[in-house]
């Protein structure tokens, strides 16, 4: 099962405990940060963002996920000067 169909399925389950809402709270929050998401390039073109927290990851090219937030990434953009 993909990490988004889960998160549909735990979305739309009924929450009938305020501990029961809470567990899917969790859980989705951590499937949504396995799930890659493009990283948003600033206007000046070189420091990098993370689309989650929106911290600057530029020393950190490349990596697969933000080091601050833990957001899995994806890298579509090249810097090439």
């Amino acid at each position: 099962m993909e990490n988004e169909t889960a998160i549909l399925i735990i979305e739309s389950a009924c929450y009938q405990h305020k501990q029961t809402k809470e567990a899917f709270s969790i859980a989705i929050s951590a499937l949504s940060k396995q799930i890659p998401k493009e990283i948003i390039i600033n206007s000046d073109g070189y420091y990098p963002q993370c689309p989650s927290c929106l911290k600057d990851i530029g020393k950190y090219n490349n990596v697969k996920h933000c080091p601050n937030c833990s957001k899995a990434l994806l890298w579509v953009h090249t810097n090439e000067q």
